[in-house]
């Protein structure tokens, strides 16, 4: 007996997932001599932050959700900046 598949159907025209550039926050340029970005994105579950060598190479990453997301990507990419800078890391002007 053959199985009936018209329910995958559906998943098969999935549009693309919506990724929107929000802001560049900083740049450091590290001991590879590589700049290292951090940019907040929104995405479809909410406002991601990602730190990233480029769009296709992110080195981490880290949803944000509910009351004062913003304020709570703002913080750790704050955090994060000065965690670099103390460790070598320095700043490039964006």
């Amino acid at each position: 007996m053959l199985q009936k598949l018209d329910w995958l159907k559906r998943f098969l025209h999935l549009s693309e997932p919506r990724i929107e550039h929000l802001a560049t926050l900083w740049t450091v340029r590290g001991p590879s001599n590589r700049d290292l970005t951090c940019c907040a994105y929104r995405v479809q579950t909410g406002l991601e932050l990602r730190i990233e060598y480029s769009p296709e190479d992110i080195v981490a990453s880290q949803l944000f959700r509910g009351r004062h997301a913003d304020e709570r990507l703002c913080q750790k990419a704050d955090v994060g900046r000065l965690t670099l800078i103390a460790t070598g890391f320095r700043e490039i002007a964006t």
